[in-house]
């Protein structure tokens, strides 16, 4: 036990020395491998069916890095990193997919050593209404997060996100 209390003790002091050296020196650490942006999801569905779940898929550079199922109303979380591009695209059964970017990149070193967090809900289309959207534009994000200097966090581009709403749904 008290082999095990001193390894702890000991770690401590290192970490902690190598945080004054890394000041002291200004020597850079690795702040990109930090994840900084907690983005929380829910998705809502209105009808009732038997199936309740769906998938949210995690991409970077056209891959999927992660992947969660989740039930109607229920939320989903992603921790994402520091100056990367990301899409979330949400899948459900007789429903059409949803695809959100999320820029993660800010223009003020000032915000380098702060978390964030972005909650936000969003509902899908069912799939019956495909024949009334626009088909060159539902394959476009129908939002994009990105970081907001006014507020000092992160938003959504609302501008962006209604007009893609009234191409959609051809009301413009």
């Amino acid at each position: 036990m008290k082999g095990l209390i001193k390894y702890i003790v000991l770690f401590t002091l290192v970490t902690q020395l190598q945080k004054v050296c890394a000041k002291t020196f200004n020597i850079k650490q690795n702040e990109d491998s930090l994840v900084y942006l907690e983005i929380r999801g829910k998705i809502i569905i209105k009808e009732k069916s038997e199936n309740n779940i769906y998938k949210v898929e995690l991409i970077e550079n056209n891959k999927v890095i992660d992947s969660v199922f989740s039930t109607d109303n229920r939320p989903f979380v992603f921790g994402l990193l520091k100056n990367k591009y990301y899409a979330l695209k949400v899948y459900k059964t007789g429903y059409l997919p949803k695809l959100i970017m999320v820029d993660t990149y800010i223009p003020d070193d000032k915000y380098i050593d702060d978390y964030f967090i972005f909650d936000f809900k969003t509902e899908l289309v069912n799939i019956s209404e495909e024949v009334n959207l626009d088909s060159d534009t539902k394959d476009f994000p129908i939002a994009i997060v990105q970081f907001d200097s006014v507020k000092k966090g992160f938003n959504y581009n609302q501008e962006y996100s209604q007009n893609i709403k009234m191409h959609l749904y051809n009301k413009y």
